[in-house]
């Protein structure tokens, strides 16, 4: 049998969030499945609702003892809207599903009879605190491991520290796959201290990715003006919301940015909240600067060499230093002073992504067909 009558017999599900209202977490999981359909493989994302997806509910039962809550969240109802609209579109048009629809409460046994590889991740799908508790679906517990194989791909356990139980139960699950990988460090260590099995560290899915591969999907929106784009997640940082200002104030630009509620005001702000994935790109790649705390905004603004600032934020802190000083890109983490207009050296950027990509790719390769280590914690 040749390679590649091999390649197309790998039939791979993934299960990850593919379906949550954020655009890092749409982008990974289209970017995984359009990266392994790019190799030949045959590929479908798992469309399943983890038993916290309610919260994406635009109107939610316990709302309803607390008006003063309702009549908040109705104040944005046309924004949230546009927004699950445009997201759901977007999983409908690029992503390959399958065709029945799972939920927590769900048997997922008989997708063994569709896939032969199922991949975990990306995301923080094992993050308890972001699934509801530990999701058993996200470690895979539904795959006979007799039969059909198990991979991790990049997911982010979030934390630097499990309460006994929960780790211990976590890495039942864990000891049962066929290749682990994990986003972060500190998710390795973790592991690593309590699973007899190689883990490595991989890059985020979206990194796998070319800027053209993305270029494909970018929507462009009806906007000429030269702009600053923000993207900020987690409570609202004054920092950076005074040193945007402050770049708009002396280069002359408008500033655009998606926020549920309108931090910026004047009439050079732009508040494109919900607005279409492929506008994000758009708006992205297209920015003069780009300003955020996010982990994947960042990532796009390298994509597209951008001249960009990263603020700090809790939860992906640690994830976005640890990619911007393998990167050579330390420097753009926002500090007084920090001058925007700066270039970077993306020749030597890129150098450094092509080191970073080959193993992350060969993982995926010797794990979906079969040449991979499977115990002991080596380094080498």
């Amino acid at each position: 049998m040749s390679y590649m009558n091999e390649i197309l017999m790998k039939n791979i599900g993934i299960i990850t969030f593919h379906c949550s209202y954020n655009y890092g977490s749409v982008l990974q999981a289209y970017a995984l499945q359009k990266y392994l359909i790019k190799q030949g493989y045959n590929v479908k994302i798992i469309d399943y609702r983890s038993k916290n997806y309610n919260m994406y509910h635009l109107l939610k039962l316990w709302m309803l003892k607390y008006p003063a809550k309702l009549l908040s969240e109705n104040r944005h109802l046309n924004r949230l809207i546009k927004r699950k609209y445009n997201f759901l579109h977007f999983i409908s048009e690029h992503m390959r599903l399958t065709e029945k629809k799972y939920l927590y409460s769900d048997d997922l046994t008989e997708l063994n009879d569709e896939f032969n590889v199922f991949i975990a991740g990306s995301d923080q799908i094992w993050n308890p605190i972001c699934t509801g508790g530990i999701d058993p679906n996200f470690f895979l517990s539904f795959v006979n491991d007799k039969i059909n194989k198990k991979i991790a791909y990049a997911p982010s356990l979030a934390h630097t520290s499990f309460d006994d139980r929960v780790l211990e139960e976590m890495c039942e699950y864990i000891e049962k796959f066929d290749g682990i990988s994990v986003r972060e460090e500190s998710g390795k260590e973790i592991l690593k201290n309590n699973i007899d099995k190689n883990i490595v560290v991989t890059l985020d899915p979206t990194m796998l990715l070319e800027e053209h591969d993305y270029k494909e999907i970018e929507v462009k929106p009806v906007f000429s003006k030269p702009y600053i784009f923000v993207y900020m997640l987690e409570k609202d940082d004054p920092s950076l919301i005074e040193y945007v200002y402050k770049i708009s104030r002396e280069k002359n630009l408008d500033i655009v940015y998606i926020h549920l509620n309108n931090i910026f005001s004047g009439k050079h702000t732009h508040n494109v909240y919900g607005c279409k994935v492929g506008e994000f790109l758009w708006y992205i790649r297209n920015a003069h600067y780009v300003v955020s705390n996010s982990f994947h905004a960042t990532v796009f603004s390298i994509i597209y060499k951008k001249n960009f600032c990263t603020f700090k934020t809790e939860k992906s802190y640690s994830r976005m230093v640890g990619l911007l000083n393998s990167l050579g890109l330390e420097n753009r983490i926002y500090q007084e002073e920090f001058l925007i207009e700066n270039n970077i050296n993306y020749k030597e950027v890129r150098d450094k992504w092509n080191v970073l990509k080959k193993p992350s790719a060969d993982f995926l390769t010797k794990s979906i067909n079969g040449d991979i280590e499977k115990h002991e914690n080596r380094e080498d």
